[in-house]
C-alpha cells in the first residue's frame, strides 16, 4: 500500500511537535486530544489516497476496498467520539 508511508511519515512529523508542545503549562488532556486528531486526519487523508489509488478494473482489489472500507470508517467514528469527549472535559 503506497498510503503507508504518507501515514507515518504525517505522524512523525505530527508526534515531534506534540513532543514540543509538551509543557507545563499544557494541559495532558490538550495534548492527547491533539494527538488523537492528529491520528484521526492522517487515517482519512491515507485511507483517501489509497481509495484513489485502486484499479477499478480489479475485482479483488475493490471488493478489499469495500470490505476494509467500514472498518477505517468505524476507527475513524472511535476517534471523533473520543476527540469529542476530550474537548468537553473543561
Amino acid at each position: 500500500m503506497s498510503s503507508l508511508p504518507s501515514y507515518w511519515s504525517t505522524l512523525e512529523a505530527k508526534f515531534h511537535e506534540v513532543l514540543s508542545a509538551y509543557t507545563i503549562e499544557k494541559k495532558p488532556e490538550e495534548i492527547y486530544t491533539d494527538w488523537l486528531v492528529a491520528v484521526r486526519n492522517a487515517l482519512s487523508d491515507s485511507w483517501k489516497l489509497h481509495q484513489r489509488s485502486i484499479d477499478g478494473s480489479d475485482a479483488w482489489a475493490i471488493r478489499a476496498l469495500v470490505k476494509a472500507e467500514d472498518i477505517i470508517a468505524k476507527k475513524i467514528t472511535e476517534l471523533n467520539k473520543k476527540i469529542q469527549t476530550l474537548k468537553e472535559v473543561p
